[in-house]
């Protein structure tokens, strides 16, 4: 029965896409009128190829969440370590507060919570590093550190690599690409920003749900189990609902690109403790 549901859900997915498809061949102009009517909550799409990429998500999206909930194996609330219960129930109070308070001064630019962001994604890369360090195995070693990078990324990029701290002016080059004329990359790409957020969201439920089980069935007697230390560990399964739910979230041009960035950051900063070495041995 689970089976044919899933076939139904991608037939409808296959379905979907196909009249999609048609409906931009057919009238392009049109086609953007009914999404700006239907979809957006201004009744204007600014960058008719993100939304064009976005609606694809969205389309993709049931039968990817049908693969993603298949023959899930959850732990018990119970064994869950400290760790994995505050960093979750953090999370989603956070969630719950971004809603409600995303449209207030707070949430303005270069306001708490997002300065309060980046220092956190700057700490997580700071403690990455760290781990990284205690590493003897080089692929491991490589792989922490490039999460490391990532956040520092992240972290950098939300305050615009200290722009408006040391009140620099932004290169010609880069003003001409960037929507907002400022130090970044993630301005350039904001047309695109929902799908990023959304496939980022999507890796990091597949990781969360499935990547240990993964592991164990399919490659315990290859090399690469090794790599398998490395996971987030079972206290942070239902991390990978949030992320879904998030994923899901970004699609219908609603703006909570903001509120995923911080739930990133706690993510982050939550597994970069659990790698500390002391932990690790624990888990």
């Amino acid at each position: 029965m689970k089976d044919q549901l899933l076939w139904l859900v991608a037939l409808l997915v296959c379905t979907g896409l196909v009249l999609n498809w048609l409906f931009i061949a057919i009238d392009y102009d049109a086609y953007l009128v009914f999404l700006e009517s239907r979809l957006s909550p201004d009744g204007h799409i600014r960058y008719p190829k993100g939304a064009l990429v976005t609606v694809h998500c969205a389309i993709v999206s049931p039968l990817l969440v049908a693969l993603l909930l298949k023959n899930i194996t959850l732990p018990h609330v119970r064994d869950v370590h400290n760790i994995g219960k505050i960093a979750c129930i953090g999370t989603f109070a956070l969630i719950a507060a971004g809603f409600v308070l995303l449209r207030s001064p707070i949430y303005r630019e270069d306001g708490p919570f997002e300065t309060g962001t980046a220092l956190v994604m700057l700490v997580a890369a700071a403690l990455f590093v760290s781990s990284s360090t205690r590493q003897a195995d080089t692929q491991k070693k490589l792989i922490v550190l490039s999460i490391a990078f990532a956040y520092f990324l992240f972290g950098m990029e939300e305050i615009s690599w200290m722009q408006r701290i040391f009140n620099w002016s932004t290169p010609a080059f880069l003003a001409q690409i960037n929507t907002q004329r400022e130090t970044n990359i993630h301005n350039i790409l904001t047309p695109y920003l929902p799908a990023l957020y959304w496939a980022v969201c999507i890796g990091l439920a597949t990781i969360l749900l499935h990547a240990r089980s993964w592991f164990s069935n399919h490659l315990r007697s290859s090399r690469l189990y090794r790599l398998s230390s490395l996971l987030p560990s079972s206290d942070f399964t239902y991390f990978g609902f949030v992320f879904l739910g998030l994923a899901l979230v970004n699609l219908p041009f609603l703006d909570a690109g903001e509120i995923t960035e911080q739930t990133l950051a706690i993510f982050g900063i939550a597994y970069a403790v659990t790698l500390l070495p002391n932990l690790q041995r624990s888990r």
